[in-house]
C-alpha cells in the first residue's frame, strides 16, 4: 500500500515539474519571438521598403542599346539596389499567366510596353524621395511614364512605425506576464514543499543550507527551460531564414538568446529563494 502511494506521490511530483517545465518554456518562447520581431523591425522595415517597385516604362521605338544604356545607368545611381529589365514578349507572357488568357492572339499584337522595373535602397522608399526620382525619370527622352503604387508606398511608411510601436507594447506586457506566470508556477511547486523545508530548519538547518539544493534545482530548471525555448525559437528563424534570406540578423539571434537564458534563470532562482524563505518564516500553525 505503501508502495502504491509512494508511487502516486512521484507521480505527482513529476507531473508537476513537467507541468511547470511546459508552462515556463512556452513563456520564454513566446518572449522571444516577440524579442526578435522588436530587434528586427528595422531589418523587417528595410526588407519591406527595398520590395517596392518602380516601373520605368520604355517609349515603343527604343532600341535595345538605349535601353542597356539607360539600365547602365540606373545601376549606378544611389537610390537603386537593383534594376530588371522586362521585355513586350515578358510583360505578355506575366499578364497571360496572371489571367490564364492569351490576349495578344485575341487582340492580334502585343499592346504591352517594355519597362525597366527598379528596386530603391530603403532610405529612398518614401513618398517624396519616389516623386523626386520619378520627375528627373519623366525628363529622359528614352521613359514614356512612371508607375509605382503610391499608396503601397505610404501604407508601409506608415505602419513600420505602427508595428515597432505595437511589438514593443507586447514584448513588454509579455514580459510582465512571464513573470508573473512564472513566479506563480515556481510558488504552487514550492508550496508543495513547506513541510520539507520547515522539517528541515526544526532539525537545525540554516536557512542558506535550506535554500541551496531549491536554487541549485531551480537554475537547473530555469537553463533548461531557455534551452528548449531557444532549440524551439532555432526552428522558427531557420524556417523564416529560408524563405527570406537575411531577414534575421545573428547578433540579435544571440542578444535574444542571452535574455531568455537570463529571464529563465532569473526567474526561476528568485522566485524559489523568495518561496523558500517564505516558508521558513512562516510559523507550523500556519503552513496548513
Amino acid at each position: 500500500m505503501s508502495f502504491i502511494k509512494q508511487n502516486k506521490l512521484k507521480f505527482r511530483i513529476f507531473n508537476s515539474y513537467l507541468t511547470s517545465t511546459i508552462s515556463i518554456t512556452f513563456i520564454l518562447l513566446l518572449l522571444g519571438i516577440f524579442s526578435l520581431l522588436l530587434l528586427n523591425v528595422r531589418t523587417l522595415s528595410t526588407y519591406a521598403k527595398e520590395n517596392i517597385v518602380i516601373s520605368v516604362i520604355l517609349k515603343p521605338n527604343i532600341n535595345d542599346a538605349e535601353i542597356l544604356s539607360l539600365q547602365k545607368e540606373l545601376d549606378i545611381k544611389p537610390f537603386c539596389k537593383e534594376t530588371d529589365f522586362v521585355s513586350k514578349n515578358r510583360a505578355a507572357e506575366e499578364l497571360r499567366s496572371s489571367f490564364d488568357e492569351n490576349f495578344v492572339e485575341i487582340l492580334g499584337y502585343n499592346p504591352l510596353p517594355a519597362s525597366i522595373n527598379i528596386k530603391l535602397n530603403a532610405e529612398y522608399s518614401n513618398t517624396d524621395s519616389i516623386s523626386v526620382i520619378g520627375q528627373k525619370l519623366s525628363n529622359n527622352k528614352t521613359v514614356d511614364f512612371i508607375h509605382y503604387h503610391k499608396s503601397l508606398v505610404h501604407e508601409v511608411d506608415k505602419n513600420v512605425k505602427n508595428i515597432g510601436l505595437i511589438i514593443s507594447t507586447v514584448s513588454l506586457l509579455l514580459l510582465l506576464i512571464a513573470i508573473t506566470l512564472i513566479n506563480n508556477t515556481i510558488r504552487l511547486e514550492i508550496y508543495s514543499k513547506r513541510f520539507t523545508i520547515k522539517t528541515m530548519q526544526l532539525v537545525g538547518a540554516t536557512k542558506k543550507y535550506i535554500l541551496k539544493p531549491f536554487i541549485i534545482k531551480s537554475f537547473f530548471h530555469g537553463m533548461i527551460t531557455s534551452l528548449i525555448a531557444m532549440s524551439i525559437l532555432v526552428v522558427f528563424i531557420l524556417y523564416f531564414q529560408n524563405n527570406v534570406e537575411g531577414l534575421v540578423q545573428i547578433k540579435n539571434i544571440i542578444f535574444v538568446f542571452i535574455i531568455l537564458i537570463c529571464t529563465g534563470v532569473i526567474i526561476t532562482v528568485g522566485s524559489t529563494s523568495l518561496a523558500v524563505i517564505k516558508y521558513v518564516r512562516t510559523q507550523t500553525d500556519n503552513l496548513y
